[in-house]
């Protein structure tokens, strides 16, 4: 079976979408083989003339340059008045203490305190003994006991010391001496400073100044070794630096046979002064109180504040030139006087303001030419112009007759459209429309120029009708 060309189908639903409701065959006629199909007619026009106006009546300001003169008149400046003359300010210079450094505390180590004192140690307790006074036998011829053993003293009872120095403990303590403080110094500007002299170069900066620490070496005493006793009086009698123990070493005696007579003596106790340090008050850290730091330096005070002293001014003329409008007349009752224009009075003059109209007999008119008058807000002479309307006629396009779909119309059927296409764009073309390259494909291009052809020459359009293809010269 034959393949259909696809572009042939396109071309045929596009011009044939508009109606798919099949038309009653009683309005039909013709032969096995022809198409019908409702083309779209375009609106009919008729061309009318039509005058319309283009521009509206307008009044016109014309301008024109008053013509001026110029007139030497004495005028006031200023009135005689009593004046205020400021006067300077007038200054001493004081001394003044400036504070550089405030009042602040301070942490500051304070040394122990010791005292000496004297001790007494008994190194022997007190005692008896018997010393044996004769080696025979008694005057009565009695013994206690007949041969018996009695002691006697060979060294008498003492006692050792041992000395151990005092062992210490030492560490390092970081104590606060200053406090952070902010002060002020003197600082060289010069990168940054335009003057050439470099004194204008130094600016006062707030400097943060640290604080500052100390660092104290504490020497803490160990404890003694067990069983022996700190005395205050080292081997070198300065400070406490020994630990002791005292040993007692008994008497030795000895056994003799004595004779009878003996006689009881007492031994008092034997002591030992030593001498010890003891501590009254410790090391400590105590805050005390600096005394704030002051500058002297001299300034210039304010000792008059500037004022005003007051004169009496004359008052003050000046002859200057005025740009008057020419021709320009006083009205009676006014003239011109060292002040101005002044208005005459029977009692009194009053000086009246030059520019007001009031004053001029021509004011409206001076400087003007013929048919101008004067404008007070622009400074100008001005008279108003009529300027007529202004018409045009213009050709109108309207509609005649609506268009729309047309009745059934006899079209090219689908079959004849493919041996059609080259014709039409060939005929396109001749008239003057592009329909694109000559390819017998009813393209985008073709389509656009078939429907302007139809559009220009007042041709239903829609559909390829055989009232189209006798325009383009084609036989349907």
């Amino acid at each position: 079976m034959k393949k259909q060309n696809p572009l042939v189908l396109l071309f045929s639903v596009v011009f044939s979408l508009p109606l798919i409701a099949q038309p009653e065959t009683s309005s039909l006629s013709g032969s096995a083989g022809t198409c019908y199909a409702q083309c779209y007619i375009q609106d009919e026009y008729e061309i009318t003339e039509e005058r319309i106006m283009v521009k509206d009546l307008q009044v016109l300001t014309e301008v024109s340059v008053p013509e001026y003169t110029t007139i030497k008149r004495k005028v006031l400046i200023s009135k005689a008045s009593i004046k205020k003359v400021p006067t300077p300010p007038l200054y001493e210079t004081i001394s003044e203490q400036v504070l550089i450094a405030p009042e602040r505390k301070e942490l500051r180590v304070v040394p122990a305190v010791y005292e000496t004192y004297s001790e007494q140690i008994e190194i022997k307790p007190a005692s008896k003994r018997f010393i044996l006074k004769t080696n025979g036998i008694g005057k009565g011829g009695e013994l206690s006991v007949i041969g018996a053993l009695l002691p006697y003293v060979i060294t008498p009872a003492s006692f050792s010391i041992d000395r151990v120095p005092l062992a210490y403990e030492e560490k390092e303590e970081r104590t606060l001496v200053r406090p952070a403080t902010d002060k002020w110094v003197y600082k060289d500007n010069a990168k940054s400073c335009l003057s050439i002299d470099p004194k204008d170069c130094m600016q006062m900066t707030l400097i943060k100044v640290p604080a500052e620490y100390q660092t104290v070496l504490v020497r803490t005493p160990k404890a003694c070794p067990e069983g022996y006793l700190v005395s205050s009086v080292g081997s070198g009698f300065d400070t406490p630096k020994d630990c002791i123990r005292i040993t007692p070493i008994p008497a030795t005696y000895g056994r003799a046979a004595p004779t009878p007579t003996f006689v009881e003596e007492a031994i008092p106790a034997e002591y030992i002064t030593i001498k010890k340090q003891r501590l009254v008050t410790p090391a400590i850290v105590e805050e005390v109180m600096v005394p704030a730091e002051y500058k002297t330096i001299t300034k210039q005070v304010l000792k008059k504040a500037a004022g005003f002293e007051e004169i009496t001014a004359p008052a003050e003329y000046q002859t200057i030139e005025i740009k008057a409008r020419k021709g320009l007349e006083l009205l009676d009752g006014f003239e011109w006087s060292e002040d101005g224009i002044i208005q005459t009075v029977t009692a009194s003059t009053t000086t009246i303001n030059i520019e007001s109209p009031e004053i001029y007999a021509n004011w409206s008119t001076a400087g003007c030419p013929t048919g101008f008058d004067y404008d007070k807000e622009s400074y100008a002479c001005k008279r108003s112009l009529v300027v007529p309307a202004e018409y045009r006629t213009i050709t109108k396009r309207t509609i005649k007759e609506k268009g729309g779909f047309s009745e059934w119309k006899e079209v090219l059927c689908p079959g004849k459209i493919s041996n059609a296409v080259e014709q039409i764009q060939k005929a396109l073309n001749t008239r003057g429309f592009d329909p694109g390259p000559i390819d017998n494909i009813m393209g985008p291009k073709t389509r656009a120029a078939l429907i302007q052809f139809q559009e220009e020459n007042n041709l239903p359009h829609g559909n390829l009708d055989l009232e189209t293809m006798a325009a383009l010269g084609i036989q349907g």
